[in-house]
């Protein structure tokens, strides 16, 4: 295998991934724009958005770390190791979840309300503390990622993690039908 093919075989389903993400959050947009109220709507999910990615941004780290040390493990033929790994990852991402999601729903509205007011910021909170029961799942899929992908496995995640964004468009659409709001 050429390092070119090696690279992309690796690299394509995580692009692919990527993408994936950019299509749902255009497609929460777009049922967003159908709603009455549409512009406090986006505009709330404009504003919580960098939260949400600075606190999920952590699990991707997580995970980074999880891809750096168990395949260095792996390579080295220590299964053991590459377990006890494993399991300190499990604990960390434990411990940074629980303090993530208390972050998220209780310390973010008051940064929220340092950078909107009124409706907007009515819908942002509301908006955050939807997101915040997101995090457990994100930080589960992100350590698995980081397991498969460190045995050279980046389909499986993608495969997750597709199925996961189709679930999300399916849900956000039937609650925004159904007059839930974001």
């Amino acid at each position: 295998m050429t390092p070119y093919k090696g690279l992309l075989v690796l690299a394509l389903p995580v692009m692919l991934a990527n993408l994936i993400k950019a299509a749902h959050d255009l497609i929460d947009t777009f049922f967003l724009g159908s709603t009455e109220g549409s512009v406090t709507s986006q505009a709330a999910v404009a504003i919580v958005s960098p939260l949400i990615n600075a606190v999920l941004a952590l699990f991707l780290g997580l995970s980074i770390g999880v891809i750096a040390v168990v395949s260095r493990a792996l390579g080295s033929d220590d299964k053991a190791r590459a377990r006890n790994l494993g399991g300190a990852a499990v604990t960390t991402g434990l411990i940074l979840c629980a303090a993530m999601t208390i972050f998220t729903l209780f310390v973010c509205p008051y940064i929220l309300r340092l950078l909107t007011g009124g409706d907007t910021l009515s819908a942002a909170i509301s908006y955050i503390r939807i997101r915040a029961f997101e995090i457990p799942a994100v930080m589960v899929y992100e350590i698995f990622r980081g397991f498969r992908q460190a045995q050279g496995d980046t389909k499986v995640p993608v495969i997750y993690s597709s199925i996961t964004v189709a679930l999300n468009i399916g849900l956000t659409a039937i609650m925004i039908r159904m007059g839930r709001g974001i």
